[in-house]
């Protein structure tokens, strides 16, 4: 995993959270996949408090603002948090698409 700025791990967990979410289940596989995600960015429950914003938008911008190599990252762990539960849910996959 590459290297994130505090600002740039919120924006990864908040995104993540939005895939989560989408489909209105959270699913087991889900949760486990946070973990992990949170686990590789060295992600702790302080972070959260942090900076927990879930506006789609806001993050939308700030994916943006990383460079190519961490977008693709964090594309690949948006798939891999829909994919998780076994099919990816046409909101997931649009909500992936809109970034």
């Amino acid at each position: 995993m590459l290297t994130y700025t505090d600002e740039e791990k919120n924006t990864i967990i908040n995104l993540l959270t939005n895939v989560m979410e989408a489909d209105s289940v959270i699913h087991p596989n889900e949760i486990e996949f946070m973990n992990s995600v949170m686990s590789s960015l060295n992600y702790t429950i302080l972070n959260l408090d942090y900076g927990h914003e879930k506006d789609f938008f806001l993050n939308k911008n700030l994916f943006h603002k990383m460079d190519a190599e961490k977008q693709l990252e964090v594309k690949n762990l948006l798939i891999g948090m829909a994919e998780c539960d076994g099919f990816i849910d046409k909101r997931e996959q649009e909500l992936i698409d809109n970034i």
